[in-house]
């Protein structure tokens, strides 16, 4: 994701926010102890994804747990999304090398050092030691104002521990595959119904499609088929869920922002993931 920022991390990726579960990460032997705070899904998803296309499983799960940690630490002590994130940005700056800006922009020609990345391994960091790190570069994020001062509610992030909860709908097919050119991705789709009951209470619309360079919404067709073709050279992995938009309300009033109206997306079904394949 890169070069714009980590969903690319930020608005082709999303932008980081947060949000509230009380998850262990019991399958890390590199830090032992509970996040009680998490970003928005969609965001961790994209650093998940662009960890995972560069590094080993073991060395990515290890720097991801240590952004989560440094996430928490710092949203339980500061309530500031921002300050969180700028938290976490410092810990995958420190264990790839990549340099990431307070808003998550970083060079798309940038490599991680996997060298670097291998310490994650190593060093049995502590909440408390992480929470050290990289409290320097909040402070200093802070002082420069790049940390917004306005307060957001945490968004919940599904814990692993809720993989079986029931879903309108499902991804039931996906293939994703690399063009002649190997700069862009052909994603094909197909949703289904999961659970009718919930299925007849909200309708799927629309497939959002993710990779490391941010995600894409497609709309249904009448099959409830989707495709798209999506610039992400360096993709190794695709992702996709279903859902649909509502309008953003208050006061019963639309909600525009820069003069254009906002929209929420729901989710009817649980993350699909599949690998990249190479063109033939």
């Amino acid at each position: 994701m890169l070069a714009s920022t980590l969903m690319g991390l930020a608005t082709v990726v999303p932008s980081f926010t947060s949000s509230n579960v009380t998850v262990a990460h019991a399958s890390s032997k590199v830090i032992q102890v509970k996040v009680k705070h998490y970003m928005n899904e969609d965001i961790h998803i994209a650093i998940e994804g662009w960890l995972h296309d560069h590094l080993s499983e073991n060395v990515a799960d290890a720097i991801e747990t240590k952004a989560d940690v440094a996430y928490s630490n710092t949203y339980d002590k500061t309530k500031s999304d921002a300050k969180s994130m700028v938290a976490a940005y410092a810990v995958l700056t420190k264990y790839t090398g990549v340099k990431i800006d307070a808003k998550g922009n970083f060079s798309d020609n940038a490599k991680i050092d996997k060298n670097k990345a291998k310490t994650a391994l190593k060093n049995a960091d502590t909440e408390a030691a992480i929470n050290s790190s990289v409290s320097s570069v909040v402070n200093t994020a802070s002082k420069k104002k790049t940390t917004s001062k306005k307060k957001t509610t945490p968004k919940k992030k599904t814990s692993k521990k809720k993989a079986t909860k029931k879903y309108a709908y499902k991804v039931s097919k996906l293939t994703s595959k690399k063009t002649k050119s190997n700069k862009y991705v052909k994603v094909n789709g197909k949703v289904k119904v999961s659970t009718k009951a919930l299925a007849k209470k909200h309708h799927a619309k629309w497939a959002r499609i993710t990779t490391y360079k941010g995600y894409k919404y497609v709309r249904l067709n009448k099959h409830n088929n989707f495709k798209a073709t999506i610039k992400a050279p360096k993709a190794k992995n695709t992702w996709a869920k279903a859902g649909y938009y509502t309008k953003n309300m208050k006061h019963g009033k639309v909600v525009k922002k820069h003069g254009k109206v906002t929209y929420t997306f729901h989710l009817l079904s649980a993350h699909k993931k599949v690998s990249v394949k190479a063109y033939k």
